[in-house]
């Protein structure tokens, strides 16, 4: 049974069987401004080998491109057929959308801006956003090589960031001696992606040695940012019990969550070292929350901020791979996906559109980034649960299934769906029944922070859910030239957030010390 590699157009905009991909007569005009308004992650593109050749799976394209001085890739299709050829495909075994479904999608992608809230980037407009994005984005390595070993962190500690950028510490973090895995890791330098296609205005940092980290040494613990980044990667080291709790990170933005991770300590294999539990590496968060997480080190971490520029929220049509599980019987190739993904300017310099990979003449990868720090591209991290391990396929065992539910039980308990059992019952009772479990089920910390915090919080939890939520005039995010009303109306369901994180925390303990997760 021949291979095939399916580019599967997700048409839940509008219905849709994929068809051939366009023709050699199709309007080149067409094409390029299709090409441009079509966008892959740079982690997934890699430079082509000086050398090419033409077999008989490239067509009559590339010989026809390689005996004119043309782009090998700048062949037949709005995906053209050497880009897939990279991944193992020869003609027939791939399909793509016509002209026409891809124009379709683009414009009902434009007619749904109301819903969306954020435009859709196509053609020119895109090449002047991408451009403006790159030149406008600074990059940075946040590390601790500075800090007092053995010393709690400063409130304020944004070594590596560029100067307009303010880490705070909320929490015990604690600075450690990190070289106890014997050779030291070797950070990568701040940069604008894995292939840059520009340079970003500033990159602070430099490659080096890590050595120092900084260990949360409580149960819960916050690291806020002064302004909104994307956050490229998140070293962090975990060696505790396996029979602890699993532990979530999140990233946030104001009030609203952008990303999780979660962590089995049971799973996890030291000896990968330093793994990257980012989550999605596009989107912009401006908090990042750890919870159950206490032992969990941070190595360091890469973000991307933009500068100079309005920082206005757009939709892609995204390609993106989805790995299946590695079997050397199976014959089954990558699958890539059109998504609709929403960014902003700062992940401008990490996606490239279909018409820059012609135009730069790049080859196609399906494996995803490494997430051990050195490690192979593609390569598994048991224990570690992100949107990207999410996505890919793989062989469910009953220890990874059980893995899966807990982290499905743990996201809700961070998104407050316990606020609404305590609706129904007397919040200052559940949160006194709180203090009647024995130290190791409810760690000493959280006892204390929510013994002190009790009836305050009661009350607030009870005008939480009499609300329905957060009020409508209540900004989700800081609203930096807002009202002071507003400011103050922010500041204050940020707090409650806070709060609401502590009950979260403990019942993610409670659940599992009590054999419920």
């Amino acid at each position: 049974m021949a291979t095939r590699c399916w580019l599967l157009l997700w048409l839940l905009l509008i219905p849709s069987q994929a068809a051939l991909n366009v023709g050699a007569f199709g309007n080149d005009e067409l094409v390029k401004r299709l090409r441009s308004s079509i966008f892959v992650e740079t982690a997934f593109l890699e430079e082509r080998p000086a050398e090419i050749s033409c077999s008989s799976l490239d067509g009559p394209s590339c010989l026809h491109a390689m005996l004119s001085d043309g782009n090998v890739l700048d062949g037949p299709g709005v995906i053209p057929e050497r880009l897939l050829h990279d991944l193992g495909v020869g003609p027939g075994d791939f399909t793509t959308a016509e002209h026409w479904t891809l124009e379709s999608v683009l414009r009902q992608g434009q007619s749904n801006q109301a819903v969306e809230s954020a435009p859709l980037l196509m053609g020119e407009e895109a090449r002047q956003y991408l451009a403006l994005g790159r030149n406008s984005t600074s990059t940075g390595l946040l590390h601790f090589a500075s800090a007092s070993l053995d010393q709690r962190l400063p409130l304020t500690f944004s070594e590596g960031l560029p100067k307009n950028l303010v880490a705070t510490w909320d929490g015990r973090w604690i600075a450690r001696d990190c070289s106890f895995a014997g050779q030291l890791a070797r950070l990568p330098a701040p940069e604008v992606g894995d292939l840059a296609l520009a340079q970003s205005s500033g990159a602070v940092g430099q490659q080096g040695q890590l050595s120092v980290s900084v260990e949360l040494a409580g149960s819960l613990g916050y690291l806020r940012f002064s302004r909104p980044v994307s956050v490229r990667s998140l070293f962090v080291h975990w060696d505790v019990d396996p029979s602890a709790a699993r532990a979530l990170v999140a990233g946030r933005l104001g009030l609203e969550t952008a990303w999780s991770s979660h962590l089995d300590p049971k799973q996890l294999e030291l000896e990968k070292g330093w793994i990257d539990i980012a989550g999605d590496p596009l989107v912009q968060i401006d908090e990042l929350v750890f919870m159950a997480a206490k032992g969990l080190q941070i190595g360091a971490i890469q973000t991307a901020n933009a500068e100079d520029m309005e920082d206005e929220e757009r939709t892609v049509l995204l390609l993106r791979p989805v790995n299946h599980a590695e079997d050397l019987d199976s014959e089954d190739r990558p699958e890539f996906r059109f998504t609709l993904q929403k960014l902003r300017a700062d992940a401008a310099p990490f996606v490239a559109s279909i018409q820059e990979v012609v135009d730069h003449n790049l080859r196609l990868r399906s494996s995803l980034p490494p997430r051990a720090l050195g490690g192979p591209r593609g390569d598994d991290v048991p224990g570690l649960l992100s949107l990207r391990t999410a996505q890919e396929s793989r062989e469910l065992t009953e220890e990874s299934l059980n893995f899966r539910l807990a982290a499905h039980h743990n996201g809700n308990l961070f998104s407050g769906i316990y606020l609404i059992d305590m609706a129904a019952h007397d919040a200052n009772d559940m949160l006194a029944g709180f203090a009647r479990f024995p130290t190791g089920v409810l760690p000493e910390d959280l006892r204390r922070q929510l013994a002190m915090e009790g009836p305050d919080l009661a009350e607030t939890i009870r005008q939480h859910v009499r609300a329905g939520g957060w009020k409508r005039s209540t900004p989700t995010r800081l609203p930096h030239e807002g009202s002071e009303e507003a400011v103050k109306k922010y500041m204050t369901a940020k707090k409650q957030q806070t709060s609401f994180d502590l009950v979260s925390a403990a019942m993610i303990y409670i659940s599992h010390n009590s054999g419920f997760n």
